[in-house]
């Protein structure tokens, strides 16, 4: 989960991520509300590569200086 961010501020970094781990689907889901605003950012396939690449886009998310969670 990805606070503060637009989906257009993550797309090079998704599209990063995806040229690193191909075969890797790359999703964001933007959830806003009157109180709330966050993207659900995540990463699926080969359960080998995934949690590396949710590693690139948690240091990402980092180097743009968003924050982030991790969701149950």
């Amino acid at each position: 989960m990805v606070r503060g961010a637009g989906e257009s501020q993550l797309i090079e970094l998704m599209n990063a991520t995806l040229a690193r781990f191909p075969g890797l689907k790359v999703f964001s889901l933007p959830h806003m509300s009157e109180t709330d605003r966050y993207i659900e950012l995540g990463v699926r396939g080969d359960t080998g590569k995934v949690p590396a690449a949710m590693g690139e886009l948690k240091a990402g998310v980092t180097a743009l200086g968003f924050t982030w969670a991790d969701t149950p």
